[in-house]
């Protein structure tokens, strides 16, 4: 079976970081790499401690979200060096989801010639709260998501919707991300701060939305989403072990 790991970057991510990373444990994931910058509130010590108990390496550095793709890339390397066949490149508000099994199945099934997996996106509700009603910010759907094979001349590109250096991609059906941008009117608020600087490439209505947010998070929570009953139980457990019944996760 293939070796999977995932990486990420946090900031402020306080309320989700554990749910998110025992999730992907939970489903076959080997270990996750994550990298934290700037955090003002409990992630760093979330992390921290996460990392004594499971197979979860922290860096804590200084870099901006505009510098989130040479993150990206970097931890990339990472996973290479601790021996990964594949790395799912999430963001840490992304629940990686196999529509049958585990993600560990889904990734050993893939054929060789295989570089990359494009993975298409919803937005993710359950019991737990209300979440906005958008795909992405021009009103389409979110652009697809990639997990690839690890190289030392890979890049990931921003937003994790591309790499270059390895072999040609495919489209996965058998892999879903679900997507949990915001999970209140505190932590809406905590994001609009985060992003609202300038980012190169990113669109000026996103910055729109953002200040939008910022004037009144409340509104942008409304009822929507996909619900999975797997991970809604998943999240509703979240301080529990994160193994199940027939997934496994190594050590590195």
């Amino acid at each position: 079976m293939p070796r999977v790991a995932l990486a990420f970057t946090a900031r402020d991510e306080q309320d989700i970081i554990e749910r998110m990373i025992r999730w992907h444990l939970s489903q076959g994931v080997d270990f996750i790499l994550v990298e934290e910058a700037l955090s003002s509130d409990a992630t760093p010590a979330i992390l921290d401690a996460l990392a004594e108990e499971l197979p979860v390496v922290v860096s804590h550095t200084q870099r901006s979200h505009a510098e989130q793709a040479q993150a990206m890339t970097d931890l990339q390397a990472q996973a290479l060096l601790f021996g990964a066949d594949w790395v799912i490149d999430s963001d840490a508000d992304e629940f990686w989801a196999a529509r049958d099994g585990s993600l560990r199945s889904v990734f050993a099934a893939i054929p060789a010639g295989v570089g990359f997996v494009r993975a298409e996106v919803d937005e993710f509700a359950c019991d737990l709260t209300l979440l906005p009603h958008h795909r992405s910010w021009s009103g389409e759907r979110l652009a697809p998501k990639v997990a690839h094979r690890p190289g030392p001349g890979v890049t990931v590109h921003f937003a994790n919707v591309s790499v270059t250096g390895t072999l040609p991609g495919m489209a996965l059906p058998q892999l879903s991300v679900l997507h949990w941008p915001l999970r209140s009117p505190e932590q809406a608020a905590i994001k609009c701060r985060n992003l609202i600087a300038p980012v190169p490439g990113r669109a000026a209505g996103c910055d729109a939305h953002y200040r939008r947010l910022e004037e009144d998070p409340g509104a942008a929570l409304a009822v929507s989403g996909t619900h999975t009953r797997r991970l809604t139980q998943i999240l509703l457990n979240s301080t529990a072990s994160s193994r199940e019944p027939g997934a496994a996760h190594g050590s590195l």
